[in-house]
């Protein structure tokens, strides 16, 4: 399935639950100026196109989709939740600068959820207001945390070791 039809009419929407719908894009999202939650996660999204309209975008959730890239996150100037895990966000370091590039642009951004991707952290270029970065069994050297200390949650779980939260 592509896109969404049939939601122009409904332009106060704050919260819209679109996960597990076999969605292979969210065009037809964009014109949705009040929302304020996005659940996308669980389809086969693979880019954030169509959803350039939602300024006011506080939580997205995309996890488990096919995305290659956060191309375009940096519009979302007051999202403070983002989950992305599960996805193909890799590590080569031309598509990891230009992901850090778009999130720092993410200002008001608290809860960031990259895990199972192969995207390691750079959090020097992470926002400042992050709060909670999610890294369980992502590829990544705890070494190069090197701000760790101004993130009041940090979550890094490597897959070989036993989380008890």
């Amino acid at each position: 399935m592509g896109g969404f039809q049939g939601l122009e009419e409904f332009t106060e929407l704050k919260v819209i639950w679109l996960q597990s719908n076999a969605l292979t894009s969210a065009k037809g999202l964009g014109h949705l100026q009040h929302l304020r939650v996005l659940y996308l996660h669980s389809n086969r999204i693979t880019s954030l196109v169509g959803l350039e309209g939602l300024h006011n975008l506080d939580t997205l959730n995309m996890s488990t989709n096919v995305l290659h890239n956060l191309r375009g996150i940096s519009s979302f100037k007051e999202l403070s939740n983002l989950y992305v895990a599960k996805n193909f966000l890799r590590s080569k370091e031309d598509v990891q600068v230009r992901c850090c590039q778009e999130l720092s642009e993410c200002k008001k951004l608290v809860v960031l959820d990259v895990s199972d991707n192969r995207l390691p952290p750079r959090t020097s270029s992470c926002p400042v207001a992050l709060r909670c970065l999610v890294l369980t069994s992502s590829a990544h050297d705890a070494t190069r945390l090197e701000d760790a200390d101004t993130t009041e949650i940090l979550r890094v779980w490597p897959a070989s070791v036993p989380v008890h939260a």
